[in-house]
């Protein structure tokens, strides 16, 4: 997931002020000047709602400069979008720029708050225009960078995060957002450079590492790219080219399972900038009967990023019971490989964590399993079923008559509460091992 830099430009109120309303009548200018202390004090303090009660209440005589009124209306927008109501913000930056359009601070403030949005061009709109009224503005060339990459238009990315880098000492963030658009644009050696030079200085930043990984692969399957083919082609071939990476078209029944949605929904959830996927998020919570474990992780991982780190938890451990139920029904052994890569996926300080708190993560398995219990399967259980290695020597087979990919439905209720009593147990067993090695401390 590309950086992000979300600070607000944040003008101190209380000196502009005592120099833009040397021209309104004194008692105004004495109550507008308190207010906007005090509004700026609040939203320091993080009390949006009552920065925007003082902001209101300074702006409420009608009777000061054009700047001032400015200057107020980009606080209290900075008020409302902390309090993530963006659209009140934007109304606000918009009356400022009528009064002041040539304040680079609205343009910035109001991309930012579109990027929050999702509305990605009108963002990049702004911050242009930020970078042509003030050349040099790092954080601006950042932003449309990640406004850029959102719209696809990776070269250009690649362009505003290049100017940061010329920009700052410390560019961390440009380096590996450029890494994300090189390899966007499979230039992979260019991206791995990039992700190197994070790394150098961020040796633990799990995304870095696992971008730069998937570019090294990448990198090898482009000089020896892999073929898609029939089982029959698939015997003659492999063999011949040692090293080659063939693609085998499923056949039978694994023709007709179909896990590119799933796979579209889940790199979609992870790449979620900020909170353009909300909607997305909710219905995934309100209904997630419907959605394979794999979504569910990424969902973890996402609520991780925000800070939501029991909801994190909670999801992470829905995904994980589910993927060994789904596990448990499989005629295929070896889809139990699977868990681990879905283990693997999640973030390590999660993984640790969720042991500090004994209590809590005994409360949110007891939530899990009861979870489990009254929830049903609406999405496809075969999903797991390409996991496996029977799916790749079954198609290598060219064999339609191979077995079911599913045990009989009628052994899926007691094969289901095993797989919880057996979770369960397993949680528990490493609660209480972590727990004895910190006495032991």
């Amino acid at each position: 997931m590309p950086q992000k830099h979300s600070v607000l430009v944040l003008p101190c109120v209380f000196l502009t002020l005592l120099l833009m309303l040397a021209c309104a009548p004194r008692a105004a200018l004495a109550g507008a000047l308190e207010d906007a202390k005090a509004g700026e004090a609040a939203l320091n303090r993080r009390d949006y709602r009552e920065a925007i009660r003082l902001y209101t209440q300074a702006l409420a005589p009608g009777n000061l400069t054009y700047q001032s009124q400015a200057v107020i209306l980009n606080s209290r927008g900075n008020a409302y979008s902390g309090m993530r109501l963006y659209e009140q913000a934007v109304l606000d930056y918009d009356q400022a720029l009528r009064l002041t359009p040539e304040d680079y601070a609205l343009y910035f403030n109001r991309g930012l708050v579109f990027m929050t949005q999702g509305r990605f061009d009108l963002g990049a709109r702004d911050f242009e225009k930020v970078i042509s009224l003030k050349p040099g503005h790092a954080d601006a060339y950042f932003n449309l960078g990640n406004a850029y990459g959102k719209l696809g238009q990776n070269d250009r990315a690649v362009r505003q995060f290049t100017h940061v880098i010329t920009l700052k000492s410390d560019a961390d963030g440009a380096y590996y957002n450029r890494g994300v658009a090189y390899q966007a644009l499979r230039q992979y050696e260019l991206a791995i450079r990039d992700y190197d030079h994070v790394l150098q200085r961020k040796p633990n930043f799990e995304d870095a590492i696992r971008n730069r990984a998937i570019s090294l692969r990448l990198l090898k399957d482009k000089s020896n790219p892999p073929v898609l083919m029939t089982p029959e082609i698939a015997k003659m071939e492999v063999g011949k080219h040692p090293g080659k990476s063939f693609v085998v078209e499923p056949t039978g029944e694994y023709a007709t399972i179909d896990n590119n949605p799933m796979l579209l929904l889940t790199q979609k959830l992870l790449g979620t900038y900020s909170q353009e996927n909300d909607p997305l998020i909710g219905q995934i919570m309100k209904t997630p009967e419907d959605y394979q474990p794999p979504v569910l992780f990424a969902l973890a991982k996402v609520l991780y990023k925000r800070g939501q780190f029991d909801d994190a938890v909670y999801w992470m451990h829905a995904g994980l019971l589910r993927i060994c139920q789904d596990a448990a029904v499989s005629t295929d052994p070896s889809v139990h490989s699977a868990i681990g890569k879905m283990i693997l996926m999640m973030p390590q300080d999660l993984l640790k964590r969720q042991f500090d708190d004994a209590a809590k993560l005994n409360s949110i398995m007891e939530r899990i399993v009861k979870w489990d219990e009254a929830t049903p399967y609406k999405y496809d259980r075969r999903w797991i079923a390409h996991s496996g290695v029977a799916s790749i020597a079954r198609s290598m087979s060219n064999s339609t008559q191979a077995g079911p990919l599913l045990v009989p439905r009628e052994q899926w209720d007691a094969l289901a509460q095993k797989t919880r009593v057996e979770y369960r147990k397993l949680v528990f067993g490493l609660m209480d091992t972590l727990q004895k090695q910190k006495q032991a401390k």
